[in-house]
């Protein structure tokens, strides 16, 4: 599937952690990023594997799922990331994502990812806040 540049800078623009950059990074980023299809129940991410990306959902459902649980932990839509933690966590990934419905996201390699957030200090609290509140929801929900 293609998604233009224009749809790339979009989502970006609209995801917490990016909204904080400049338009020319945003866009270099859009650029730089990886288009990956997943079909209605595939997984993304699964929980205890090792971790080299993040993720941005440019379109569709993600269900987040943690070991131990029956039922999802959260849902996850468009200008959403996920797969960021493992990149503090040793490489490993902390929940399983799967694909609710067909859907398209854009990925990032940690290297990468990391770069930008040492250029761009901003993208770096964006990041924690966004971090911290999912760490506040999964500390509610056990």
């Amino acid at each position: 599937m293609h998604v233009s540049s224009h749809d790339r800078f979009a989502v970006l623009s609209r995801c917490p952690v990016f909204a904080t950059l400049p338009p020319e990074r945003v866009q270099l980023l859009a650029e730089m990023m990886r288009v990956e299809q997943f079909a209605a129940g595939d997984d993304i991410c699964v929980e205890g594997e090792h971790a080299d990306e993040l993720y941005v959902v440019v379109s569709g459902r993600m269900t987040v799922h943690v070991l131990g649980r029956s039922e999802p932990m959260r849902e996850m839509g468009p200008s959403e990331i996920f797969g960021e933690l493992a990149m503090f966590s040793a490489h490993v990934r902390t929940s399983t994502v799967r694909a609710k419905e067909d859907s398209v996201l854009l990925s990032l390699d940690y290297t990468r990812f990391r770069e930008l957030l040492l250029a761009f200090p901003e993208a770096s609290f964006a990041l924690l806040s966004v971090t911290v509140a999912r760490l506040l929801f999964a500390q509610k929900q056990s």
